[in-house]
C-alpha cells in the first residue's frame, strides 16, 4: 500500500500534468482565435473587393447576371473550403507550438518541485535527529550535565551541517539568477596553494598526499572567494572518495587562451551510470557524504565564470575533475 505521502506526490504530478494539458489547449485557443481574425478579415475584404468587380462587370460589360451570381457563389465556397484548412492546420501547428512554448516553464516547474522535495528531505534528516535527541534528554527523569554533554556534540553537527546546507542553496540561487560582471583579475595558482593550505590537515588525518603544481600565467577574470569555494569542493570530494594511503593532485596550467586545473584522486571511481548526473542537485555518489549539493555549486560557479568543466572517472582507479577558464593577459 502506498503511503500518503506518495499518494500525495502522484497526485501532485496528476495535477500539473493536467493544469498544462489545460493551459496548451488555452494557448492553442488564443493562437487559432488570432489566426481566424486576420484570415477570415482577410477573406471578407478580398470577397467583397471581387463582388464589387462582378458588379461593376454586370454594369458596364453587361455580363449574364445568372453567370455571375454563380461565378460570385462558386469563389465564396472556395474561400469557405479554404479558411476552414488554414484554420485546421493552424490548430494543428498552434498545438505544436504552444507545448513548445510551455514546454520549458513545465521543465522549471518540475525542477523546481523535485528541488523543493529534495531539500525538505535533507532538511527534515538532521531536524528529525536532533528532535529525537532532545526528546530523549527531556523525558529524562533528570537531566544531568554529562547527559547534555554526550548529545550536545551531536546537536552541533547538525546544525552545522544544516548552516552548510543553507549557504550551499543561498550561493546556487545566487549563482543561477545572478548577473554580476567580472571584472577582478584573480590568480589560480595562488588560490590553488590557499585551498591546499585550508585542506592539508584533514589530508593529513586519512594519510593522504595532496600536492599542487603550477605553470606561469593563470590569470583569469572572475570572484576570488567564489572559485576558491569552487576547488575547495573539488578538493573535498576527493579526500572524501579516496582511501587511507591514496594521492590527490592538483594542477594549473595555461593551454592556449585557457587556464585548466585538473583534481585528481586515486579514490573509488565514480559509477557510469552515475556519471552523466554527477553535477545535478542533490546527486551522490555515496549516501554518507553530504546533501549532494556541492558538485553543482561548482558546475553553477565554473558556469558564472563563462568556464567548462567535466569529468573522468574509472571505478576502483579514481576519478579526475578538468576545469578550465578563458585566460586573462596581464602585462
Amino acid at each position: 500500500m502506498e503511503s500518503p505521502l506518495k499518494q500525495s506526490a502522484v497526485s501532485d504530478i496528476a495535477s500539473e500534468s493536467e493544469s498544462f494539458r489545460h493551459a496548451r489547449l488555452r494557448l492553442t485557443l488564443l493562437y487559432v482565435s488570432i489566426v481566424g481574425v486576420i484570415v477570415l478579415g482577410f477573406s471578407a475584404i478580398l470577397y467583397m473587393d471581387v463582388k464589387a468587380d462582378f458588379a461593376d462587370a454586370h454594369a458596364h460589360a453587361g455580363a449574364s447576371h445568372m453567370f455571375l451570381h454563380g461565378s460570385l457563389n462558386q469563389f465564396f465556397t472556395q474561400i469557405v473550403i479554404v479558411d476552414v484548412g488554414i484554420l485546421i492546420a493552424s490548430a494543428f501547428l498552434s498545438y505544436v507550438i504552444a507545448g513548445f512554448t510551455l514546454r520549458n516553464i513545465a521543465r522549471a516547474l518540475e525542477a523546481q518541485r523535485r528541488f523543493a522535495e529534495h531539500a525538505s528531505h535533507e532538511l527534515r534528516t538532521p531536524l528529525a535527529i536532533m528532535q529525537n535527541q532532545l526528546e530523549v534528554f527531556l523525558r529524562a527523569k533528570t537531566q544531568t550535565r554529562d547527559m547534555f554533554e554526550n548529545i550536545a556534540p551531536s546537536l552541533l553537527d547538525e546544525v552545522e551541517r544544516m548552516a552548510r546546507m543553507t549557504e550551499d542553496l543561498l550561493l546556487l540561487a545566487r549563482m543561477s539568477h545572478g548577473h554580476r560582471a567580472l571584472t577582478d583579475a584573480v590568480d589560480v595558482s595562488e588560490i590553488l596553494h590557499h585551498v591546499v593550505y585550508r585542506m592539508s590537515a584533514l589530508a593529513q588525518e586519512k594519510g593522504i598526499a595532496l600536492n599542487v603544481s603550477e605553470t606561469s600565467q593563470t590569470w583569469v577574470k572572475g570572484h576570488g572567494l567564489e572559485l576558491e569555494r569552487l576547488f575547495v569542493n573539488l578538493v573535498d570530494n576527493a579526500i572524501k572518495h579516496t582511501p587511507s594511503g591514496g594521492k590527490v593532485l592538483i594542477h594549473a596550467e595555461h593551454a592556449g587562451a585557457l587556464v585548466v586545473v585538473t583534481v585528481t584522486d586515486s579514490g573509488s571511481g565514480i559509477p557510469p551510470e552515475l556519471l552523466p548526473h554527477i553535477f545535478e542537485r542533490f546527486v551522490k555518489g555515496d549516501e554518507q557524504h553530504g546533501a549532494g549539493l556541492g558538485l553543482s555549486l561548482v558546475h553553477e560557479i565554473v558556469k558564472f565564470h563563462r568556464g567548462d568543466i567535466r569529468v573522468e572517472s574509472t571505478p576502483g582507479v579514481g576519478s579526475r575533475f578538468i576545469v578550465s577558464f578563458p585566460l586573462l593577459s596581464i602585462q
